[in-house]
């Protein structure tokens, strides 16, 4: 019996931490400590070592080890694994969510029309009538970003022309410099956008 429930208890733990390895993309064991009951730093470690013992997650080194979904983690979960991406990238945009305040209804890449134009922020958040579109730009080019930027802003124009909230626009970036070019860059195409440095 005790060995069925902590079964039970370990299966759906493999499940939300193989869940969260999924919609984050890769993560580090902050990351997933920060958005599941992992415990402390050593029984966080231990289980994200059982996993990837199991062969459901992989690693890498960088500042700190890095995890990501195996083709049998995801099949676990019933989610095809995808391919690519880029793990700074992600990173950052899990930092963000934890900077953020680690919004619950944060969705990564989620397409949505404005008019003929299909717009794909890095990730989307909406509590109440406020939609947060947030942009990752580690080494963007500025000729996209500016473009970024003249679409936020036709859009936060058409919801304050139909009485509505306009979305808060956020871009996350990785240094000062970066961070004054996004904010003459907003500027100038007249968008409201707030710029953080992480």
């Amino acid at each position: 019996m005790a060995t069925s429930t902590i079964s039970r208890k370990w299966t759906a733990r493999q499940e939300a931490i193989l869940l969260r390895l999924s919609s984050f993309g890769y993560a580090t064991r902050t990351h997933l400590q920060a958005a599941l009951d992992l415990g402390a730093e050593r029984n966080a470690n231990r289980i994200l070592a059982r996993l990837e013992s199991d062969g459901y997650v992989k690693s890498w080194r960088r500042e700190s080890k890095v995890y990501g979904l195996t083709a049998a983690g995801a099949t676990m979960i019933g989610e095809e694994l995808r391919k690519g991406g880029h793990i700074e990238h992600a990173l950052l945009r899990n930092d963000a969510w934890l900077a953020l305040g680690k919004p619950k209804d944060w969705r990564i890449e989620a397409a949505f029309k404005f008019g003929p134009r299909t717009i794909i922020p890095d990730a989307i958040s909406q509590e109440g009538a406020n939609l947060r579109i947030i942009e990752i730009d580690r080494k963007q080019k500025a000729d996209a970003n500016r473009e970024k930027l003249r679409t936020y802003a036709d859009l936060q124009r058409a919801y304050r022309q139909h009485g509505r909230q306009a979305p808060e626009v956020i871009f996350v970036t990785i240094t000062e410099g970066r961070a004054m070019m996004l904010r003459k860059m907003a500027e100038d195409a007249k968008c409201v956008a707030r710029v953080i440095v992480l």
